[in-house]
């Protein structure tokens, strides 16, 4: 007995059915890379409320996407933050394709902040999209080390200050010389 041929839609020829194959694997590739990504992913609507949120987002902040969607972003931002924030984002809001990136804290869901740095890109123009990108990361360990160093070069200087208003110190190279005093 013949193996039968298995129905072929008529309107469709194999190569279309490869590509629609293709298609099919891009997207649960590209699914799995945006939902293992390094970075927080978040779709905004006009009104700035979350249509979307990666997994790693979710990692990030703490926050569920059910009780993050609970707060506004202005309500999670930091007081000293809100006012940056606001801005930045009204001038997203008002310009279609413009990305602008800056760092803010934000709360976690344990209650702490931490800083995000983001880039907010309007797409609410882009078919198939249709809304603010929000890409971030946590950089508190980056701006941890940036103020240490900063608290470090204060503290530097000041040293430096005393020993220069208190003593007469002389540098000379190994001939005599003298270099600085």
């Amino acid at each position: 007995m013949a193996k039968a041929k298995p129905l072929i839609n008529p309107g469709t020829a194999s190569g279309d059915s490869n590509r629609v194959q293709q298609t099919i694997e891009d997207d649960i590739r590209f699914k799995k890379l945006i939902e293992n990504s390094f970075s927080g992913i978040s779709l905004l609507d006009k009104d700035i409320n979350i249509i979307y949120r990666s997994p790693s987002a979710e990692r990030i902040t703490g926050w569920t996407t059910p009780d993050r969607k609970k707060s506004s972003l202005s309500d999670l931002a930091h007081p000293a933050d809100r006012e940056q924030l606001k801005l930045l984002l009204n001038e997203v809001l008002n310009t279609p394709g413009l990305s602008k990136t800056c760092s803010f804290r934000s709360k976690h869901f344990d209650g702490h902040f931490t800083w995000l740095q983001s880039t907010f890109t309007n797409m609410l123009n882009e078919p198939g999209i249709e809304a603010i990108v929000s890409n971030f990361i946590d950089a508190t360990e980056k701006k941890q080390a940036e103020e240490l160093l900063q608290q470090t070069i204060k503290e530097l200087s000041a040293y430096k200050y005393a020993l220069d208003e208190s003593v007469i110190v002389a540098i000379t190279h190994q001939k005599g010389v003298i270099q600085h005093v």
